[in-house]
């Protein structure tokens, strides 16, 4: 009898151990199912996370190269607007748009190459400011692809000024006076680029053909509907440049005329 209880208790004590063995087998498939799982989706948060901050960083570098090809090309066309203008007003204002584009993208991009750019900004302005560093103004174009970049430049510069304007950066007084310029300036670029030719040819002996040169920019003046005082004065400083057959021309509104004697 006592040895039927005892193998009782050993099948017994099999069976619990096999039943245990059996749940706790699947109770650690289960764990190690949401362990994998929670590993898993842990493992992807992480990687979206570094995915976006990638992203994210190949963005603000997109975003400053742009930047920086901006600031590069408004830095040349202030350069090349300021010998086509009588005064700094214009690029000086095209200048300050450059100091703010550097000053806005420096939160994101502190290089060499932006600081070079600003110094050269401050420096411009600080000189213009005292009337010193100025190019020579100098509107005569040697090539009509050349005359054509001059008065794009001075077309996107009267577009730039109406822009600051309608954003209340500008007021509406200095940008009528800075469009005046532009109109005059447009119209001197034509015009003295016509009397420089003319020179450069009766320089060669053609007359005939400097003449017609000197009528033509005269004509242009003539056609012109640009409101300015100045061209009355302009239309007889030609007149008088034809009448004398080109061998004398004193025209204090084309100082250019005097790089090219004679």
């Amino acid at each position: 009898m006592s040895r039927r209880k005892g193998a009782t208790v050993n099948i017994v004590t099999k069976i619990s151990w096999i039943l245990t063995g059996q749940i706790l087998y699947h109770m650690t498939s289960v764990t190690f199912v949401f362990i994998s799982l929670f590993i898993a989706i842990g493992g992807l948060i992480l990687v979206n996370i570094a995915n976006r901050r990638e992203t994210r960083a190949r963005l603000i570098k997109v975003k400053v190269a742009q930047i920086k090809r901006k600031i590069q090309e408004m830095e040349e066309f202030c350069l090349s607007l300021e010998p086509l203008l009588d005064t700094a007003a214009i690029p000086g204002v095209i200048n300050d748009e450059i100091i703010a584009t550097i000053e806005g993208v420096k939160d994101f991009s502190d290089t060499q190459l932006l600081d070079v750019y600003r110094e050269n900004a401050l420096s411009r302005r600080e000189s213009w400011s005292k009337g010193q560093d100025r190019a020579p103004l100098y509107r005569a174009q040697d090539s009509d692809a050349k005359m054509a970049r001059a008065l794009y430049y001075l077309n996107e510069a009267s577009q730039i000024l109406r822009n600051l304007q309608s954003k209340g950066l500008l007021e509406s007084t200095a940008l009528q006076e800075m469009l005046d310029d532009l109109s005059w300036s447009h119209l001197m670029v034509k015009v003295v680029t016509h009397v420089i030719e003319g020179q450069k040819v009766q320089q060669n002996g053609n007359l005939g053909k400097a003449l017609a040169f000197y009528k033509k920019a005269q004509q242009i003046a003539i056609e012109t509907s640009i409101a300015d005082a100045r061209r009355q004065q302009l239309i007889a400083d030609l007149g008088a440049l034809l009448d004398n057959q080109g061998k004398v021309f004193d025209s204090q509104l084309i100082p250019e005329f005097t790089h090219e004697q004679i």
